[in-house]
C-alpha cells in the first residue's frame, strides 16, 4: 500500500501536466450517443459550465479533413490517427472556443463528483496530474456552482437541413456573450 502511495505521489509531483490548475480549462467531451459537451472549469470562481453541442452540427474539422456532423468527429479522429485531439482542435476551429483537452463521455461521470471513474478514465489527453487538479476542483464545488447550457437554446447555432437532406445545425457568427463570459 506505502508502494501505491508513493507511486502516486511521485506520478503527481513529477509528472507531466496538461493544465496548470489556475486557468480556466475547456474539455471536449464526446458522449456515447454523439453529442459533444464542452466541459469548462474556471478556477478562480470555482464554476464549472457544461456545454451540450448537438450531435447533428455541421463541423470544419482540422487536418483539411473537410465538414463533418460533430457527432463522427470522435469516431473520424480514432481512424485517421488523431484520437480524441481530432475533436477538440475542431470544435475549437468551429467555434472559436478555446479547448485545451478531450475525453471520452465517461468523464462526464468524473464532473458530476465520481472520482474514481474519472481517475481511471484511458480516452483522454488529461495526465494522472490533471486529474487530481480537476478532482480537488469538482470535489470542492457545490451544485449551485455548476451549470449546463443547451447550445441550441443559446441563438449561437441556426436549425437548418445540412447537405444530404438531413435536418441540423449550423453555427451562427458572434458568439453570445453568455457563452464568452464563460469560456474567455
Amino acid at each position: 500500500m506505502f508502494v501505491i502511495l508513493l507511486v502516486f505521489l511521485g506520478l503527481y509531483f513529477f509528472g507531466k501536466s496538461t493544465w496548470d490548475g489556475k486557468s480556466k480549462l475547456t474539455v471536449a467531451v464526446a458522449k456515447d450517443n454523439g453529442d459533444v459537451v464542452l466541459v469548462n472549469f474556471d478556477p478562480s470562481t470555482r464554476f464549472i459550465s457544461s456545454i451540450k453541442i448537438p450531435k447533428n452540427t455541421q463541423t470544419t474539422v482540422t487536418h483539411e479533413l473537410g465538414i463533418w456532423q460533430i457527432g463522427s468527429v470522435w469516431e473520424l479522429g480514432f481512424s485517421e490517427g488523431y484520437k480524441g485531439e481530432l475533436l477538440s482542435s475542431s470544435a475549437m476551429k468551429t467555434f472559436g472556443i478555446p479547448v485545451e483537452a478531450w475525453s471520452s463521455g465517461s468523464f462526464l461521470n468524473f464532473v458530476d463528483g465520481n472520482v474514481f471513474l474519472g481517475l481511471i478514465t484511458r480516452d483522454t489527453n488529461l495526465t494522472l496530474k490533471d486529474k487530481i487538479k480537476l478532482s480537488r476542483l469538482i470535489l470542492t464545488t457545490g451544485s449551485s456552482a455548476r451549470e449546463k447550457i443547451d447550445m441550441e437554446d443559446t441563438g449561437f447555432l441556426e436549425s437548418t437541413t445540412l447537405p444530404g437532406g438531413a435536418p441540423g445545425y449550423i453555427v451562427k457568427s458572434g458568439m453570445p456573450k453568455s457563452l464568452m463570459k464563460i469560456l474567455f
